[in-house]
């Protein structure tokens, strides 16, 4: 839980911009109820990943998404 702003209401101020939707979203949540998965997908988010989450899956996801949105990967030091 961040303080002051949810998640879902990042979401929909990315939603609603056109630069931002570019941006390929990775949500990671303890927050397991059905209804926010639901809502969490209806907002174009490029995976979802469960607290706690597994390190491998965040960096194929992360990997996936710059992929996708041809954004360069950032080149290890």
């Amino acid at each position: 839980m961040m303080p002051g702003v949810s998640g879902l209401d990042v979401l929909r101020v990315r939603a609603a911009d056109p630069l931002l939707r570019r941006i390929p979203m990775i949500v990671i949540s303890a927050n397991d109820r059905s209804q926010v998965k639901t809502d969490i997908r209806d907002m174009d988010v490029w995976a979802v990943l469960a607290k706690p989450f597994d390190l491998d899956a965040l960096l194929g996801a992360v990997t996936s998404g710059l992929e996708h949105s041809n954004i360069p990967a950032p080149i290890a030091a």
